[in-house]
C-alpha cells in the first residue's frame, strides 16, 4: 500500500526551497532641466528652468519642480546679449527685444543658479530658415466616437448625465472632437551638401458654438445662438531628416489634424523649425522613448542627456537642450465646408451655456476681438 505525503509536509518542502529576491531600486538624484533656446524669429523667447523628480520606487514619483531665482544670459559670437527675466511657472524671457537669432551666428547659453552653481551650453551654429511653400487642408471623417444625443453636459464632461425629461444620455464633447482637416505643408528643401533637419509644430484658431442662454431643460438642438473662437497649439514633436531625399520637394508633410465643430472660418499657422543635427539626434532620441513600449523587466529609460554642462563639473550633463533654430512661419486660413461639417457625428459641436464662459477657462476669444486686426498682413519673418 502506497503512503501519501501530508500535504503540509509538501509545502514545508515547497517554502523551503524558495529564497527571497531582493529587487534592486534605482535612486536618481533631482537634475536640473533647461527646455528652450532662441530662433530667427521676433523675439522674445522663452526658456523654462525645472529639476527632474527623484525616483524611488514605481508609486513614488516626486514631480518637477520650478527654478524662480536663477540668472540666464544667452550670447552671440559677435559681442550681442540678452538677459532673462523670470515669469512664472518655471519662464523665463529675454529682456533686450533687439537681440534676434540671426542665420549662421553661434549662441551659447549661461545659467547660474541661486546655490552658486554655473552652468553652459556648448555653443550652436543657427541654420538657415526653410521657406515653406503651401498649407493646405483635407477633411477627415473619423468615426470612433460615441455620441447618442445633441445635449451636452457642461458640468461634468467626464460624467454621462440622464435627462429624464428626454429619457437621453448626454455626453461631453472632446476638445479635439473626432474628425477634422489633417493639415499639410509643401516645402522645397535645399540642395546642398549640408543636411537639413526640421521640426514642425502649429497653432489654430477655430470657431466653437454652444447654446447661450438656455435653461437646463429646454431643446437645445434649437437655440443655438453663441459663438466665439478657440485658440490651440500643437507642439507635440513632428521631425525630419533630409538625408534621402536631399533638394527634392517635401510634398504633403502632415503636420495636425485641426478639429471643426462649426462652419465658418479656420484660422492656421505652422512653425517650420531647421535645426542643427545634434538638436535632431536629441529630440529624436527623446521621441523614440517616449514612443517605446516594452515589460516590466526591460531597464528603465536612460536620462537623455544635451549639451548643457556644469562649469565646475564638466562631466555633469543637464538633462534638455539649448537650441538655436532657423524658424520660418506661414499663416492660412480654411473656410469650414458645411457638407464636411455635416459629416461630423451628432453632439460633438455644441454645449451648453454662454460660449465664452463654457471655453473661456481655455483662452477663449469673443467673436469681435478675432481676427485680429493684421492676421492676414503681419510680417512674420523679419
Amino acid at each position: 500500500m502506497k503512503k501519501l505525503l501530508s500535504p503540509l509536509l509538501v509545502l514545508g518542502i515547497l517554502l523551503a526551497c524558495n529564497e527571497p529576491y531582493n529587487v534592486p531600486i534605482r535612486s536618481e538624484s533631482s537634475r536640473l532641466v533647461v527646455d528652450g533656446g532662441i530662433n530667427s524669429g521676433k523675439p522674445p523667447y522663452t526658456i523654462k528652468l525645472s529639476y527632474s523628480g527623484i525616483f524611488e520606487y514605481a508609486n513614488k514619483t516626486e514631480g518637477d519642480q520650478a527654478e524662480p531665482n536663477a540668472k540666464i544670459i544667452v550670447s552671440d559670437d559677435k559681442g550681442n546679449s540678452t538677459d532673462f527675466r523670470y515669469i512664472g511657472n518655471g519662464n523665463y524671457r529675454s529682456m533686450n527685444l533687439g537681440f534676434k537669432g540671426i542665420a549662421g551666428r553661434t549662441y551659447t547659453m549661461s545659467i547660474e543658479l541661486p546655490n552658486g552653481e554655473r552652468y553652459k551650453s556648448f555653443p550652436e551654429k543657427m541654420p538657415t530658415s526653410v521657406p515653406i511653400n503651401a498649407i493646405y487642408g483635407e477633411f477627415k471623417k473619423k468615426s470612433n466616437i460615441s455620441v447618442e444625443s445633441y445635449f451636452i453636459n457642461n458640468y461634468d464632461p467626464s460624467i454621462p448625465v440622464r435627462y429624464p425629461s428626454f429619457g437621453a444620455i448626454t455626453y461631453a464633447a472632446e476638445p479635439d472632437g473626432s474628425s477634422g482637416y489633417q493639415v499639410y505643408i509643401d516645402t522645397q528643401d535645399p540642395v546642398g551638401t549640408e543636411r537639413n533637419f526640421y521640426r514642425w509644430t502649429a497653432s489654430t484658431v477655430t470657431l466653437r458654438e454652444t447654446t447661450g442662454r438656455c435653461g437646463p431643460f429646454c431643446n437645445c438642438t434649437c437655440i443655438v445662438d453663441e459663438v466665439c473662437f478657440m485658440p490651440r497649439d500643437y507642439t507635440n514633436l513632428n521631425l525630419f531628416s533630409d538625408q534621402l531625399t536631399d533638394g527634392n520637394l517635401i510634398k504633403r508633410r502632415p503636420v495636425i489634424v485641426a478639429p471643426i465643430f462649426a462652419t465658418g472660418r479656420m484660422y492656421l499657422e505652422i512653425s517650420q523649425f531647421s535645426y542643427t543635427r545634434e538638436a535632431y539626434q536629441f529630440w529624436k532620441r527623446y521621441e523614440e522613448q517616449l514612443i517605446r513600449t516594452g515589460t516590466i523587466l526591460d531597464p528603465l529609460p536612460a536620462p537623455i542627456e544635451g549639451n548643457i554642462y556644469n562649469v565646475n563639473k564638466p562631466s555633469e550633463l543637464a538633462l534638455g537642450y539649448f537650441s538655436a533654430a532657423g524658424l520660418f512661419k506661414k499663416r492660412q486660413s480654411i473656410d469650414v465646408q458645411l457638407l464636411d461639417y455635416q459629416l461630423l457625428p451628432p453632439g460633438v459641436t455644441r454645449r451648453r451655456g454662454r460660449c465664452m464662459e463654457v471655453y473661456g477657462k481655455d483662452g477663449a476669444y469673443d467673436i469681435t476681438a478675432w481676427p485680429t486686426p493684421n492676421w492676414e498682413t503681419e510680417e512674420l519673418n523679419k
